[in-house]
């Protein structure tokens, strides 16, 4: 390839051929990082605390109308009755009463979670 640029140019200096211009691209390094076999890594799953039933109990006495103790303890679908029941129909007395003294055995009655697991 030099030899080739080089006749070119006598050529050029002589005047029988037109002025070329050559780019000699720099040469490419390739470089491969090694593959490393990776090893699946188990991450601990942390282990869910057991629910309280001193914090089921309070949450019970204070917002018993709302649900609140059932959804802590799992039963999404007895906090929601108990929860809308309140919103739509706590105006009137008789509805708050009555899910203020469902809320009440519940307290009294429940002593496992949703999934079957005891209130410590």
């Amino acid at each position: 390839m030099v030899e080739e640029q080089k006749r070119r140019l006598e050529k050029n200096e002589a005047g029988t051929a037109s002025p070329a211009v050559v780019h000699v691209a720099p040469p490419v390094v390739v470089t491969q990082t090694p593959v490393v076999a990776q090893t699946p890594v188990a991450t601990p799953v942390p282990a869910e605390s057991p629910k309280q039933r001193s914090t089921f109990i309070i949450l019970g006495v204070f917002l018993g109308c709302l649900g609140i103790h059932n959804f802590y303890a799992g039963y999404e679908g007895k906090g929601l009755a108990q929860l809308l029941i309140t919103l739509f129909l706590g105006w009137l007395i008789i509805p708050l009463l009555l899910v203020g003294i469902w809320a009440i055995v519940e307290i009294c009655i429940i002593d496992k979670t949703a999934d079957g697991k005891p209130l410590i």
